[in-house]
């Protein structure tokens, strides 16, 4: 059986458009706790903190726009399977 090309662009592409969903919309199950910390907070710098972060998560989804309370970085691993070709240039480029 001849391998399954895999267009490097298309992979690309699905990425960009996947990691741009990850920065513009953080995980429910993220909000809800930090929405249950906001909850018990006393201190007021740290509720202004939280409040901040939930109003930036909320105009991401909606505008959008990359939620900015992440500096990390992304590393992705890829598995491709034993009958695959990746038609293009290498996935590090």
């Amino acid at each position: 059986m001849p391998p399954r090309q895999i267009f490097a662009a298309e992979i690309s592409k699905k990425f960009i458009q996947d990691i741009g969903q990850i920065y513009c919309s953080p995980e429910p199950g993220v909000l809800k706790l930090l929405k249950a910390a906001l909850d018990r907070e006393t201190d007021p710098t740290a509720r202004d903190m939280l409040t901040a972060i939930l109003a930036n998560a909320e105009l991401g989804a909606e505008q959008q726009i990359p939620v900015c309370q992440d500096t990390g970085t992304v590393v992705v691993y890829a598995e491709l399977g034993q009958n695959a070709l990746i038609v293009g240039p290498p996935l590090a480029e």
